[in-house]
């Protein structure tokens, strides 16, 4: 970041007005903007219910405030247009150039000639809509509420630059998006050949297996140690429960830990276990990469020298379903250690259980780095965001 701009946001945070710059009722901001109500800039309208106009293959879309809810003929407004939630979501713009109808529970909004529609979107984005909720119960906005806000808006050029420029990073954004799609499309595509042996790799002819976990490895249930005994919590083992299990491959810390002793009370597992969760959210699972414990609603399966642990990860990610049929349908689904041991699986000689499980991690790491790359593009977005819509920066 150029000097100037960083002294320009240093004198901005301890409320110095920098040469060019002048103080208004909505901060800081350059000389030739101007502070006025949206109400000046645009007009809020309702929606409409949209029973008497829904069609299966309508030319327009029907929006709610958690985006398209259907087809119609047609339309409330053929202009471009800047929405907000009047009841429920009230915190996610949207923006639509094309025709469209909206139902009742989301504002739209008729925008005069003096501004550009796209910055306008963009500047609703750095609103703090909660703080003029009016709803006691469910979030609620007024129009005449959302009209009377000030905002700062720069001269009509400056608002089409700003608006490009933040298009431009929608679409890189975008782009990371799909990309990730394509991979997760494609890596369930491989899951779907080469765990059930449709697609067989190179090299690999011997026929699999059809066998249950017992028969080839140990399965255990964790346990809770007593919560109220302090002594048996906060040492150097992990503990495991379900809610430390997301979408991460493995896992190498949790929420609690336990001691010595607490570990004692449970049985502790090696490294490169594979935890499958038996109750309630049926086959979230991971790999242990420390050693540790889990609780009662885990089975673990200990790692074994004739198996390839991230193929049977990989197997239990794809066995979901499976493990969730087996568990039954009683109102908190439960699968014992008991039957899960019991479920046949279809196991390919170890080589080729090592073959799949490094083309399945390849497209995880393909994936992985995608979504770091994602997610990069979305903080550059917001810093793009703060520096333009507040004119820090000038384009």
């Amino acid at each position: 970041m150029k000097e100037e701009i960083k002294q320009r946001i240093k004198l901005i945070k301890n409320g110095q007005v920098p040469q060019g710059y002048k103080k208004t009722k909505v901060g800081i901001i350059p000389e030739d903007w101007e502070v006025k109500k949206y109400g000046k800039y645009l007009k809020i309208c309702s929606g409409k219910d949209q029973k008497e106009v829904i069609k299966e293959n309508g030319k327009f879309f029907i929006l709610g405030t958690g985006g398209i809810l259907g087809k119609t003929d047609d339309f409330l407004y053929d202009k471009p247009s800047v929405l907000i939630g009047r009841k429920g979501t009230i915190n996610k713009p949207q923006y639509m150039e094309k025709p469209f109808w909206t139902v009742d529970t989301l504002f739209y909004s008729k925008l005069f000639e003096n501004v550009f529609p796209k910055y306008i979107f963009y500047n609703f984005n750095m609103v703090n809509w909660f703080k003029y909720n009016e709803g006691s119960g469910v979030p609620s906005l007024n129009s005449s509420t959302i009209e009377n806000i000030k905002t700062s808006l720069p001269p009509l050029t400056e608002q089409q630059k700003i608006a490009d420029i933040l298009t431009t990073q929608d679409k890189i954004i975008e782009l990371k998006q799909k990309l990730i799609e394509e991979k997760e499309k494609k890596k369930k595509y491989l899951m779907q050949n080469l765990l059930t042996g449709k697609i067989r790799l190179k090299g690999f002819k011997d026929k699999w297996e059809k066998i249950e976990l017992r028969k080839i490895t140990e399965v255990i249930t964790g346990k809770t140690p007593r919560t109220k005994n302090l002594e048996f919590y906060g040492g150097k083992y992990i503990w495991v429960t379900p809610t430390d299990i997301n979408s991460n491959k493995y896992i190498h810390n949790t929420n609690k830990t336990l001691t010595n002793e607490g570990a004692k009370k449970c049985k502790i597992l090696p490294k490169e276990t594979v935890l499958v969760t038996c109750i309630a959210s049926i086959g979230k699972n991971t790999i242990l990469k420390e050693d540790g414990c889990c609780n009662q609603q885990i089975n673990a399966i200990l790692p074994n020298k004739n198996l390839c642990m991230e193929y049977i990860y990989y197997l239990m990610c794809f066995s979901k379903n499976l493990l969730i049929k087996y568990a039954g349908k009683s109102a908190t689904q439960i699968i014992n250690k008991e039957t899960f041991i019991t479920i046949p699986f279809n196991l390919p000689p170890l080589e080729e259980q090592n073959a799949i499980a490094e083309i399945l991690s390849k497209s995880d790491e393909e994936i992985e780095l995608l979504q770091k790359e994602l997610e990069q593009e979305k903080e550059k977005k917001k810093a793009l965001m703060q520096l333009l819509l507040t004119g820090i920066v000038r384009v």
